[in-house]
Order: structure tokens, then C-alpha cells, then sequence
């Protein structure tokens, strides 16, 4: 049975556990590499970077825009707002 792994703005489905979660770019393959070589069964997440940049972004936008902690600004507008720049 898969499980899902619940974040602010999506699932992630979860297909087996990791010791170590690690994120995408140079260092996170590196540090994925570097844990499998000890033995550590790791996980590696890769993600495109302009999309996250242009989605962090966002988020910053809007939270400013309502004086809010970016953490606070709902999924959905930051998802709609991305939809009407073309994401």
C-alpha cells in the first residue's frame, strides 16, 4: 500500500523509507552518494529549480502583499497565481 507524505502545497507518494532525505542540485547528489557509500539507504529529490525558485517567489509575493508568514499563504493561491504567469 503506498502512503503519502502530506506538504503544504502537494502528496508526495512515499514508495519506501529513506534514513536520509535529501534534495536535488550537486549537493544533494553528492550527499545521496555520499550516504549510500556509508550503507545509509538514501533518497534523492530531485526538482526543477526555476519552477521552484519562480514558486518561493511567489509565495514571498503574496505574503507580503497580505502581511503574512509565506508559510500561511494558502496552496491555492500561490498555485493560481503561477497558473495566471504561465506556470
Amino acid at each position: 500500500m503506498r502512503r503519502f507524505v502530506q506538504e503544504p502545497a502537494r502528496k508526495i507518494p512515499v514508495n519506501e523509507e529513506a534514513e536520509v532525505v535529501v534534495f536535488g542540485g550537486c549537493t544533494g547528489i553528492c550527499a545521496a552518494v555520499a550516504a549510500a557509500r556509508q550503507g545509509i539507504s538514501a533518497l534523492l529529490v530531485m526538482v526543477n529549480c526555476m519552477q521552484l525558485g519562480q514558486a518561493a517567489g511567489v509565495a514571498a509575493a503574496l505574503a507580503v502583499k497580505k502581511g503574512l508568514n509565506p508559510k500561511e499563504v494558502p496552496a491555492g493561491e500561490i498555485q493560481q497565481r503561477l497558473r495566471e504567469l504561465g506556470g
